[in-house]
């Protein structure tokens, strides 16, 4: 089928939405991920089946014939789809089958892809039920291909039923993870030493860190020194999925040296446990559990280990967090191991490998300091890494086919799996790769997508592309399996709202990525690795290319995720990309507003993220097509309104936004508003949605600010605007009842008005109302204000932006402001000498800030003034001393996360982040309490 008309984006935003109710809902129920979400296994099979099924509910009445092919096409696809998981990762599957599988995949797109175009031409009847126009069945197409897919797989379809599931591991040893050449243990001694001595304080002591960092070698080590000081002793090493009966017998005959049968097969868990526990009960002895997955398993064993006063001990590692976490739990000791090296030790460590594989000297000395330094980067303190990486490098050395690092280390990520001196590193970090459920190594891949050179990755920016992508579908669920693969290192954290990959990891993951054509990475100008056996590209990831892409001649028709990072860019043409779900462009220098336009012409996409791209100041009215956008992503630009036509928008549930890369959601009610056609519908008079307001805040729920000004407040606002906590309107006047509807807003938190004219008199604030008002400005020619009893009870800021003119004769009587702590005056510099109205006004307030009972501070163009007889006030000394080391904290850290931008957008950035760090001391100071990151 074709796709739909750009004019049919809301039918398809309809269709949509029920569909995506219905997997939320299943998802929510506790469905199988596997099952109904996008894999990296069975492509987009899992939801083509729930559409199909949902299709013969009750909710659609298609004729017979239709319903007849949905449920041919459904009968053959589920079987499939459950052999493509079972399979999928097997090593001794032909490779005919693996190009059948990788078919199926692509295919599974374009199913996919006509259901979503059929739903889109349905129409609702009278009873809510959606039907289609033709009589005739649009899935004939579809059926012949399912038929054809399911054919080319009969003739070995009962081969491939007989593939049984790989054998769990009863238990891994350990021996392929020891290193036993002492010379090359780098840093290790002074790790063994150091548990030695946490182990004579504590009964047990957990050794957590990442894959290839030691943690085995380490627990061996101190094993190995410490072992004979006790009566029995036991080392077993668990997998992911342990036979616990195996685990127990291994440690049972360790410890009895083989005196106590286990071969026993009626024995249970518990009757192991049971003879463990009985025996050790009086001895003094010494357990290594390595390499524990999950916590259930630290239960069973630590069942069998007995307390008493003999001073016995236990290791225990794992590279899971919250493994380590329920051992501290029970008052273990936790050792976190992270590799570091300096210099001399890499030195040292390569001149020893390259004189044991025959290449030393073969690297000029000129050169050998660089190859020194680029290690380490390349390893990030995992040992394992850098010991096989430096054997890598000698045995090229040793063969001649060293050309230099760029070229070699080139070589090493693309063959990456296959290279004989990386396989102790390889068939470690499969351990944790293979152990992970299909969901989750689906969403891992994904982080192929990102090159090697970032240190930061945002959080919230990759939870909500796996549900763009269709991996997972409500955020909590998005979240927890973030957790989870943050839990068992496989992604590094960086702060709470970020992390990074490992260079290593990355390197595997690409790999495993291209053996299914998961994503294609299109990395520096003479690097295309495309897989030539693909006919199209799942997703592709574009990093620092210079020269123009010819992507009509590429598969890209029904791409999903389009990827461009880097400074050097061109614009790209998206025109081809018709099925793009995310488009995530970052550090693109050359993208302008002018180009957006045309981004807004993808109906199908989910997520738009142009972070960084300093270019870029608003975004156009066109973003109103986009009905199926969820996700807006402009953290690190200069955008700071979004116009209208986004509160329109029935999906976009979160916009992305600032240096912290800060989740909001739009108001609801400000949506529905437009809905029901108020007199909003004349575009000049409708208000932009804020990023941050006047005071450099914001909350959950958007700001909002009208370009146009109002004789008035409009009375449709307070039913349209009770969500709203920021409100930023410019109007002619400011009567009672203006007031009243303002006032009434249950959730303002922050007011701006704006007046273009200088009010005939001066204006009362009545009292009631604005319970919740916290800041307000005034913007006006001259202050005319006077507050009255009761007025904005709980107000903390007061600011005034004016200009020229008489002064009032009437007192603002601030000192009525009960919970007033900040009075700040925007007005010409030169005030004093040139506007002797705003100097008698400024005269007034300062006034009448030395009388108020609080501790006012008042800021005149920027700069503090004191008052001599608060000046020193406990309260202040208090405030000060609680809120400022916070400050400079959140501000050492905000500087550090820009540093590790490019150079080119740094100093712009750098002045943002001191702008927003000024304003929130500002903020912290009002509200006593201090900042937080």
């Amino acid at each position: 089928m074709d796709p739909p008309a750009s004019g049919d984006a809301v039918a398809v935003s309809t269709a949509a939405a029920l569909m995506r109710a219905h997997l939320i809902k299943m998802e929510a129920d506790g469905a199988p991920p596997a099952e109904i979400a996008v894999t990296a296994a069975a492509g987009a099979l899992g939801p083509v089946l729930v559409k199909l099924s949902a299709l013969l509910g009750k909710e659609f009445k298609l004729p017979w014939c239709t319903r007849r092919d949905i449920k041919f096409i459904k009968s053959k696809l589920e079987p499939v789809h459950s052999l493509l998981l079972r399979i999928w990762e097997r090593e001794d599957v032909e490779a005919a089958c693996k190009s059948w599988m990788m078919e199926v995949r692509y295919q599974s797109f374009a199913m996919e892809d006509a259901i979503d175009d059929f739903i889109a031409g349905l129409k609702r009847d009278d009873t809510g039920c959606f039907r289609q126009a033709s009589k005739a069945s649009p899935f004939r197409d579809l059926k012949k291909q399912v038929r054809e897919l399911v054919k080319q797989c009969e003739d070995r379809w009962k081969n491939l039923e007989t593939i049984s599931v790989r054998s769990k591991p009863v238990l891994d040893s350990r021996a392929r993870f020891l290193h036993k050449d002492a010379s090359e243990l780098v840093g290790m001694d002074k790790h063994k030493k150091r548990l030695i001595e946490q182990l004579k304080k504590n009964k047990m002591v957990c050794i957590n860190g990442p894959a290839g960092v030691g943690k085995t070698t380490l627990a061996d080590l101190v094993y190995q020194a410490i072992g004979e000081e006790f009566q029995c002793r036991a080392f077993v090493s668990l997998s992911p999925s342990p036979d616990m009966k195996e685990v127990l017998k291994s440690i049972l005959t360790q410890v009895t040296n083989g005196s106590q049968s286990t071969s026993t097969e009626a024995a249970t868990e518990q009757n192991l446990v049971d003879k463990i526990s009985s025996f050790l009960a009086d001895k003094r002895y010494l357990v290594v559990v390595d390499d524990i997955w999950h916590c259930e398993e630290w239960e069973i064993v630590g069942g069998a280990l007995p307390e008493n006063s003999l001073s016995s001990k236990i290791i225990t590692t794992t590279r899971i967090d919250a493994a380590a976490e329920k051992c501290k739990a029970i008052d273990a000791a936790t050792y976190r191991l992270r590799g570091t090296f300096h210099y001399d030790e890499i030195r040292t460590l390569l001149d020893l490998i390259m004189k044991k594989s025959g290449a030393d000297g073969k690297i000029p000395e000129t050169k050998i300091g660089s190859v020194t330094n680029s290690i380490p980067r390349m390893c990030e303190g995992m040992p394992l890494a850098v010991i096989c990486l430096a054997k890598a490098l000698a045995e090229s050395v040793a063969q001649g086919t060293y050309e230099g690092w760029d070229t070699w280390i080139r070589h090493i990520r693309g063959e990456f799996l296959s290279i004989p001196s990386l396989k102790p590193l390889v068939e470690s970090l499969c351990l944790g790769y293979n152990g992970l459920p299909v969901h989750l190594k689906t969403c891992l891949l994904y982080c192929t997508i990102y090159p090697e050179n970032l240190d930061y990755i945002s959080r919230p920016s990759l939870v909500t592309k796996w549900i763009a992508e269709g991996f997972v579908y409500q955020e909590k669920a998005a979240e927890s399996y973030y957790e989870e693969l943050t839990s068992a290192t496989n992604l590094l954290m960086r702060g709470t709202n970020g992390f990074h990959i490992h260079p290593m990891m990355l390197a595997f993951l690409v790999c495993k990525s291209e053996e299914v054509n998961f994503v294609t990475r299109m990395h520096d100008c003479n690097d295309l690795s495309l897989n030539q056996n693909a006919k199209w590209i799942q997703r592709l990831s574009i990093y620092n290319r210079e020269d123009s892409i010819d992507f009509s001649r590429m598969g890209v028709s029904r791409t999903r995720s389009l990827a461009w990072f880097g400074e050097r860019q061109i614009v790209p043409d998206i025109k081809h990309f018709g099925r793009l779900h995310v488009l995530h462009l970052e550090h693109n220098k050359d993208l302008e507003n002018e180009h957006l336009a045309a981004i807004c012409g993808l109906l199908s996409l989910r997520y738009l993220g142009i972070r960084w791209c300093q270019k870029i100041s608003m975004l156009p009215r066109e973003i109103g097509r986009l009905q199926n956008l969820e996700t807006l992503d402009v953290s690190h630009t200069v955008v700071r309104e979004l116009p209208w036509e986004a509160a329109q928008l029935p999906n976009l549930v979160r916009v992305i936004h600032g240096l912290d890369n800060r989740v909001v959601k739009l108001p609801e009610l400000l949506r529905e508003a437009m809905k029901t056609g108020t007199d909003l519908s004349y575009q000049a008079m409708c208000p932009s949605i804020m990023l941050r307001d006047h005071f450099d805040e914001t909350t959950e729920q958007l700001p909002v600010k009208f370009g146009s000004r109002y004789v008035g407040v409009p009375r449709w606002i307070s039913a349209a605007f009770r969500d709203v906590s920021s409100l930023d309107i410019m109007l002619c006047k400011l009567e009672e009842d203006d007031q009243k509807i303002l006032g009434g807003l249950p959730n303002l938190e922050n007011l701006v008005v704006r007046f273009q004219l200088l009010p005939r008199k001066t204006i009362p604030i009545i009292g009631g109302g604005f319970e919740r008002l916290q800041n307000f400005c005034f913007d006006c020619r001259m202050p005319w204000l006077t507050f009255q009893p009761g007025a904005m009870p709980n107000l903390e800021w007061l600011e005034f932006k004016f200009y020229s003119g008489p002064a009032s004769k009437e007192s603002l009587n601030i000192k009525r402001l009960r919970g007033l702590g900040r009075v700040l005056f925007q007005c010409s510099e030169y005030y004093s000498s040139d506007a002797p109205g705003i100097s008698a006004t400024i005269d007034v307030v300062r006034r009448e800030a030395a009388e108020h009972p609080n501790n006012i501070w008042l800021w005149i163009n920027g700069k503090l003034e004191e008052f001599p007889e608060k000046k020193n006030t406990p309260e202040k000394t208090a405030v000060l001393s609680k809120v400022l080391p916070a400050a400079v904290q959140v501000m050492r850290s905000q500087a550090m996360a820009v540093m590790t931008t490019p150079t080119a957008t740094r100093e712009s950035l750098l002045r943002s982040a001191i702008k927003q760090a000024a304003a929130g001391l500002a903020r912290s100071l009002r509200s006593k309490k201090p900042m937080s990151n």
